[in-house]
Order: structure tokens, then sequence, then C-alpha cells
């Protein structure tokens, strides 16, 4: 039986990155990460994906937080194993570092939402013009990004995310470790289930 990988899209680059880097060796299938704000939709969607290479007689590694309502109920499942994490930044930071961050009130973009961030504030939240700015300066205290060896030249999106906010944006960087151990884990789970 072979392992399959399925994975938010918003660690794609990263995940590509540690298959390049031969530090995890299985496929993987990317959704879109937008479907984030539409939790019923990622429920249809997760569930097709899951059942179609459970059909196949494939193992799945699960690489999503807690995105919707039954997403803890994926790995019911003997046979599939979802990554360890409530969101996207603690699978990528890890615990302590993630509840540092939130403690300091931090709005916190991953690298593949920061390219994005003007069509999920406008398109996805709603958020148009200077509404997404409000909300955030009113409910943060400061802007974090994650920054991975996997986006050489991020600037260009970090410098129009601090003009739009007239906020720092502090950067945090992650050598993607914590994925790759929780994808490595997943590994081992399911070549231990018979």
């Amino acid at each position: 039986m072979n392992i399959f990988g399925l994975s938010c899209g918003i660690f794609e680059k990263e995940i590509r990155y540690l298959i390049e880097n031969k530090r995890i060796d299985i496929p993987f299938q990317f959704l879109d990460s937008s479907l984030h704000m539409y939790p019923q939709k990622l429920n249809l969607v997760l569930d097709k994906k899951i059942e179609k290479l459970r059909n196949e007689n494939k193992k799945i590694i699960i690489v999503y937080g807690e995105c919707h309502a039954f997403m803890i109920d994926v790995d019911d499942d003997k046979y599939v194993y979802r990554t360890p994490g409530i969101n996207c930044i603690q699978i990528i930071l890890g615990t302590d570092r993630y509840r540092k961050l939130r403690k300091e009130g931090a709005f916190i973009f991953m690298p593949e939402w920061i390219e994005r961030w003007k069509e999920i504030f406008s398109e996805h939240l709603g958020l148009k013009g200077e509404l997404g700015k409000e909300m955030i300066n009113d409910m943060h205290s400061k802007l974090v990004y994650i920054k991975t060896p996997c986006y050489e030249d991020d600037s260009k999106y970090i410098d129009e995310v601090r003009e739009y906010f007239d906020m720092k944006v502090d950067i945090e960087y992650s050598d993607l470790s914590f994925l790759e151990d929780s994808i490595k884990n997943g590994v081992k789970v399911l070549r231990n289930v018979k």
C-alpha cells in the first residue's frame, strides 16, 4: 500500500522544497488554500479526495490544521494521518512559537498568503478598501511574516503589506523542520498500519 500526501496549497512550495531536497519522499497533491474560507466546500472536496485515494488503496497523510468542523474526524480512518496542529502557523512553527506570537497579538502571514494578500482580503474575506486595514489594526498589535527557504524575493509583498496596514512586519524564520518532522512521523505511523 502506497502512502500519498494531501495538503493545503499554503504549504505547496515548502513541501515541494522538502521533496526536492530529499527530506521527504512521498508524492503530494495540493488543494487551493482559499478553500480555508469556505469550510463546507473544503470538507466536501477533502472528503472526495480522501475517498478516491482510499479506493486506490492508498494510505494518506493530510497536511491541514483544523480548518473545518469535521477536520478532526478525517483521521478516524487508521489509513489516514493528519499532521498535528490547529492551523498552518502551528504546523510550520511548532506549538511554542505559535503560542508566543498569538499571545503577542500578531496577525501572521504565511508565504503563500502574502503573495495573495489582496485577493484573500478583498475577494475571500470581503474586506475591501480600508476595512481590512481597520480590522487588522483594531484586532492585532503586529504583523509577522513566516520566512521559509522557498521564497527568495518576497520583499515586494512584505513592503506592500507594511505600507497598506501601516504596521511594521516582523520576520519569523522557519527551516521547515516542524513541517518535515510532522510528515515523517505520519509516514512512520502509516507504515506500521496493517
